[in-house]
């Protein structure tokens, strides 16, 4: 396998230029009967058996993409936010490669570090996989942290649905690192341009539904990068009437990626169908069917994932995303149900 090859390979991953280098010097090393190892800056040769390099290379690669590791193996993503995604396994990682992108971008600023490790997403959201490091001394072993001031924007937009934290678990909670998922929302986010972070006044919550409390830290820390992650998303158009709790609309939009289902429409009476939907305690409003090959199905709720609907054009529009708790393979995938009504799912679309 030539090296022309692997960086293909690579670009599946978003890997930027240097680590490609690093990977293909690993894969191609020439010096018969050694290896290079890569840990951070560091390089280390070990003995290894006598093995052809290139065919090495090409036996590395090619088990990599039939496992659906090629993660794993370029160092290009991180195990927990996959795991943070629902992907255990590299069946369910695999799909995710196209929206994934290494950014590791650090910031310092008043004692405090901020790093953006990846990003990963699909048309309606992005998770953000940040480490924040306070002063030394200082403990952050809360059940939750959040910036209370949060800026985004990618080229001029701003516009978000919403952005919330998770905090991951952590092997020394009893230490002055942190490591946060941030997760932005938001109707069709440009994948092609710069994405700029301004957060500051971080906040910890002791225990879940606790109120958030300021931390003594200052600063703020700005970072920006080239945002160029694929978009996973299958997205087709269409006008199909479905009925909304009663309420009659039409169907103009369905976006489908591993991560989360979102459909758009229209109609004269929303208002009547979201309040008939909120008194009968649905979450997120208008649940989606996605119904697979194999004959079985995953109905949105609050087990399956996390949904919501927003109104827009004097509440003639609707805009219905949920996030889902496990990861969907689009192609698995043979039709949805919303509203009652099949949506045929146009395969080779985008």
């Amino acid at each position: 396998m030539r090296s022309d090859d692997l960086r293909r390979v690579f670009d599946r991953v978003r890997l930027d230029p240097d680590r490609q280098e690093e990977l293909l010097e690993e894969l191609l090393a020439e010096e018969e009967g050694k290896e290079i190892h890569i840990m951070g800056n560091n390089r280390t040769k070990v003995k290894r058996r006598r093995f052809s390099p290139r065919a090495a290379a090409a036996a590395t690669v090619a088990a990599a993409l039939l496992c659906g590791s090629v993660l794993a193996v370029s160092a290009g993503l991180d195990r927990r936010l996959l795991e943070f995604l629902g992907a255990t396994t590299a069946e369910q990682a695999e799909p995710l490669i196209a929206g994934a992108q290494a950014v590791n971008k650090t910031v310092k600023n008043a004692g405090s570090t901020l790093t953006v490790r990846e990003v990963l997403g699909d048309r309606d959201n992005l998770y953000l996989l940040l480490n924040f490091t306070a002063p030394e001394g200082t403990v952050l072993d809360a059940y939750d942290y959040r910036f209370r001031q949060d800026s985004v924007t990618v080229e001029s937009r701003s516009d978000w649905k919403g952005i919330g934290y998770t905090k991951l678990e952590d092997d020394d909670p009893g230490d002055n690192s942190l490591d946060l998922v941030m997760h932005i929302k938001a109707d069709s986010i440009s994948k092609d341009g710069t994405m700029a972070l301004r957060l500051g006044e971080l906040e910890a919550a002791s225990g879940y539904g606790e109120p958030y409390v300021s931390l003594d830290i200052p600063g703020e820390w700005k970072v920006s990068f080239p945002l160029r992650c694929g978009d996973s998303s299958l997205t087709w158009e269409m006008r199909l009437p479905v009925t909304l709790y009663g309420q009659e609309a039409v169907v103009t939009e369905v976006s489908l990626s591993p991560l989360s289902v979102t459909v758009k429409g229209n109609g004269n009476t929303l208002e009547e169908a979201v309040e008939a939907a909120r008194d009968s305690g649905v979450q997120g409003f208008f649940p989606v069917t996605i119904c697979f090959r194999d004959g079985t199905g995953l109905t949105t709720s609050r087990e399956a994932g996390d949904g919501f609907t927003a109104l827009v054009q004097n509440g003639r529009d609707f805009y219905t995303n949920w996030t889902l708790h496990q990861i969907v393979d689009p192609d698995q995938v043979d039709h949805l149900v919303f509203g009652g009504t099949v949506i045929p799912v146009a395969q080779g679309q985008e």
